[in-house]
């Protein structure tokens, strides 16, 4: 059953938590969600300027730089997602600079990503899941930056967690105990899939936890059985390129999004 392994996975499926459409986005909904006064709001306020984000949602030549200047490491190419030492508990994701097949909505990549590592959060509880960690996610807005209910108004501050290096994630991942791979296989029956991939599923140093670490929820075209029919494909990892091929073939044909989309 260990072969069940949650590795490589190159899908982005939905289940019945995914928020767009489904529940009211309103500044009431976004309350307990909003990074809390203190130390590290101060710091967010210091170094999100409205300069360095102008760059960036524009995608300026001098976005780098600006980034770079202003101390932070990017963790993309894009800078959409980067680090700071001075706020060294967290990992910021930015909106994306526009909307796709994949994300039509205006809050489907940082809004809906901290609704969603929330309502997991309650789920796992519920289900009585002891070795699934998601990371506690918030959303900031700079001063800089107007009032209003897209992800454009906001930046997506998630914990960062203790977890393997990825060099050592993939192999983490093939050996997970028995029980961790049910606990993994329970989520995806009540959730459908979501973005999970070796990147993303990360193995604690106890070797026996994993951390979910994007709660993106996207691509609603899945069934529960077509979810665990995804995993139980992937017995080997030679079989790897035949179910991504497979995975990408089932995507266009139901919906006509290309393989692009699940960058």
């Amino acid at each position: 059953m260990k072969k069940i392994v949650l590795l490589y996975l190159f899908a982005f499926v939905i289940g019945s938590i995914h928020c767009s459409g489904n529940c009211a986005i309103n500044w009431e909904t976004l309350s307990g969600h909003l990074l809390p006064d203190g130390k590290a709001k101060n710091i967010a306020d210091s170094i999100f300027t409205q300069e360095l984000l102008e760059a960036y949602l524009n995608d300026l030549e001098e976005t780098a730089a600006l980034f770079n200047e202003a101390g932070f490491t990017p963790l993309t190419k894009s800078y959409r997602i980067s680090s700071h030492p001075l706020l060294p508990d967290f990992v910021f994701k930015l909106a994306r600079r526009h909307p796709d097949e994949c994300h039509p909505s205006p809050t489907s990549s940082v809004i809906e990503r901290v609704l969603q590592a929330e309502m997991l959060r309650t789920l796992i509880k519920d289900l009585g899941l002891t070795r699934i960690i998601i990371p506690q996610k918030y959303l900031y807005r700079p001063p800089c930056v107007e009032a209003g209910l897209s992800d454009k108004n906001f930046i997506c501050f998630a914990q960062k967690l203790d977890v393997l290096p990825i060099e050592e994630n993939k192999k983490a991942i093939e050996s997970l105990p028995e029980v961790t791979v049910q606990e993994v296989i329970a989520l995806i029956k009540a959730v459908g899939f979501f973005d999970i991939h070796y990147e993303n599923l990360c193995v604690l140093p106890d070797n026996k936890s994993v951390a979910f670490i994007d709660t993106e929820i996207i691509v609603p075209w899945f069934s529960t059985e077509d979810c665990v029919n995804w995993f139980n494909s992937l017995v080997s990892p030679e079989k790897t390129q035949e179910c991504i091929e497979k995975f990408i073939g089932l995507v266009n044909q139901e919906s006509g999004v290309t393989h692009e989309c699940s960058q």
